[in-house]
C-alpha cells in the first residue's frame, strides 16, 4: 500500500485531464534503481521502483503554477505531499509542494492515491 507520505522525492511526469468527465490523473514514479532516458530531452533519471496515480474525480480547480521560486528542478520533483484535506463543504483540497518551491494545488470530490503495477 501507497501512503501520500511516500512521494516525497517522487517525480510527476504527467497530467491528464479530462474536462467532459472533470477527472484528472495525475502518473507518478517512486523509487529508484537502473539509469534511463528521460523522454523529450537528454537527461536520465533512475528506473523507478514503482508506479502511482492520483485519480481525481469531480475536478473542481487545479492550479499548475511554474515560478520556480526555489529555482529549477527538472524533472518535478515532490518535496511533500499531504493527505487530502476536506473542506466545510465536503470538497477535498490536495497541496502537492514541489522542489522549485511551486505548490499545484487541487480541489475535487474525490481525491485518490493508488499505486500502479
Amino acid at each position: 500500500m501507497i501512503e501520500w507520505a511516500d512521494l516525497h522525492d517522487a517525480i510527476l511526469y504527467a497530467i491528464k485531464i479530462d474536462p467532459e468527465e472533470a477527472k484528472a490523473e495525475l502518473s507518478l514514479l517512486l523509487g529508484y534503481g537502473a539509469p534511463i532516458p528521460l523522454a523529450g530531452n537528454n537527461q536520465v533519471i533512475e528506473q523507478p521502483v514503482m508506479k502511482a496515480l492520483i485519480q481525481v474525480q469531480g475536478l473542481l480547480m487545479l492550479i499548475y503554477p511554474h515560478k520556480q521560486p526555489w529555482g529549477i528542478s527538472p524533472p518535478k520533483y515532490i518535496l511533500e505531499a499531504n493527505e487530502p484535506a476536506m473542506q466545510a463543504n465536503g470538497q477535498m483540497i490536495l497541496n502537492l509542494e514541489m522542489q522549485t518551491g511551486d505548490v499545484i494545488q487541487i480541489e475535487a470530490k474525490a481525491i485518490n492515491l493508488l499505486a500502479c503495477p
